[in-house]
This record gives C-alpha cells, structure tokens and sequence, in this order.
C-alpha cells in the first residue's frame, strides 16, 4: 500500500474569507502537484479529505488531474488522533494507494506514528500541497519521497 499525505494548499486569511478557501497561489500549487503526480504515474484509489473548505478545494483540484474519487471522512482535522486514520489504513486495500488531504498538527503527528509507532515529535511536512509518500511493506511503513512545489 502505498499513502500520500498532503497539507491543503495555501489558504486565504481568517481575516480576508473565514471560511479560508485556498489562495490563487494554493490553486496554482496544488494543481501543478498533482501534474507531477500524474507523470510519476501515481494513480489513487481514492482521495480523502477533511470537512473543511480548504481540504475539499484541494482533493477536487487533486481529483480532477489523477481522475480519483472524493471522499470527506473524519479523522483528518487538525487536532483529530491520529489513530483514527491508523486504523482506517487496516479496512483498505493493500494493494491499492490513498491520498489524504488534512491539515497540521494532524499529518504530521500520523506520519510520525506509521513511521515510528508514536506521534511525538511530529515528522516535520510542513509546507502546503507537499505530498509525503508513505510505502507499506510486509507490515512497516518507510518514506518513498517527499514532493515540493518549489522543485517543479
């Protein structure tokens, strides 16, 4: 199995839009992504996201370039136990691949638990629309790489 676990891109200010719909430059980022994504022949199964906003636009963006499902699912808000998506991982197909698109502190703190066993400290992914791919094999998760928009 393999998992790509994104922070939504880059959002308007709570000040500027509370509801925080991803900015021009979120839009562009997230969409350039998943480009690179798509030559790398990364093909999802399904793209989960959280409720907010910010989540769904860029798991729609996401979707609409590697031609995978939707799906809003708990577990992926910011503050949310990572164990949740933990044991979601169980009920999935291991041979297929899942991308997630949630928020920090939470993408952080689960990373840290497949690749460690504990969410303390946190694997440092803090940069909008990056995905980090996680690999299963044979029951333990190792890190296959790690996207920037910054090196498209």
């Amino acid at each position: 199995m393999q998992i790509y676990l994104v922070q939504h891109g880059d959002a308007k200010p709570e000040e500027e839009d509370p509801d925080r719909p991803l900015s021009k430059l979120g839009i562009k980022e997230t969409k350039a992504i998943a480009k690179k994504l798509k030559a790398l022949q990364v093909a999802p199964t399904n793209i989960f996201h959280s409720h907010k906003l910010r989540a769904r636009q860029s798991a729609d963006l996401f979707s609409s370039v590697l031609k995978a499902d939707t799906e809003e699912i708990e577990g992926l808000k910011p503050m949310d136990d990572p164990t949740i998506i933990q044991e979601k991982l169980k009920t999935l197909k291991e041979t297929s691949s899942y991308l997630f698109v949630g928020h920090l502190p939470h993408m952080e703190k689960l990373a840290a638990l497949l690749l460690t066993g504990s969410q303390e400290p946190p694997i440092h992914i803090s940069h909008y629309s990056s995905p980090l791919c996680l690999e299963n094999t044979e029951g333990n998760w190792r890190i296959k790489f790690f996207l920037l928009p910054e090196l498209l």
